[in-house]
């Protein structure tokens, strides 16, 4: 159960919510941070600054952060192709100096949206074979598919396709079947 839900006694997050979370830094450290398709709103409490907050990006690429031992983050992970108001968030969320979540969720409502027809075209691309088979199954050319998720996510069908591909490989790992089978 997400940290928010534990300690605020809340069930459920807002639809444009994928997960809560939350991270302790125990000891100086450089930790990797992998992309997985998903923005997040963070809270960053630095030991030795004033806390902050940011939207992390699209990343096509695992990333290093530099961290302090006490430095302090939670965050709010975005449903994939998450369209957010990214300037009027930040201003709202600005003077907030935890991430409380009954005042940061109602924000995430108000700023951030998704767009039914993205969002089906990311989940078909996620579960068909091959791009041709998406675009067969959404009734979309190519052309118009690539259009589409480009515009709304500076990403080509291709990335979402091998991003879903790495996803249900890592899930894998954890199970019964060989690395082989895994590949």
């Amino acid at each position: 159960m997400p940290w928010v839900a534990v300690a605020y006694g809340m069930t459920s997050l807002p639809p444009v919510v994928l997960d809560a979370w939350s991270h302790v830094v125990e000891s100086r450290a450089r930790e990797v941070v992998l992309p997985d398709g998903c923005r997040d709103l963070i809270f960053w409490a630095p030991i030795d600054a004033a806390p902050q907050w940011f939207v992390s990006t699209l990343a096509d690429a695992a990333s290093i952060v530099d961290c302090a031992g006490g430095d302090f983050f939670a965050g709010y992970r975005l449903q994939p192709g998450a369209i957010i108001d990214e300037a009027a968030l930040l201003a709202s969320a600005r003077d907030f100096r935890y991430p409380d979540a009954p005042r940061i969720l109602p924000l995430l409502n108000d700023y951030v949206r998704l767009d039914e027809r993205l969002t089906e075209t990311l989940d078909v691309l996620s579960t068909t074979r091959s791009i041709a088979k998406a675009t067969h199954q959404l009734g979309l050319t190519e052309r118009r598919l690539e259009r589409l998720v480009v515009t709304a996510t500076g990403r080509s069908p291709s990335f979402w396709k091998n991003l879903a591909r790495a996803r249900r490989a890592a899930r894998a790992l954890s199970g019964e079947e060989s690395l082989s089978a895994i590949a």
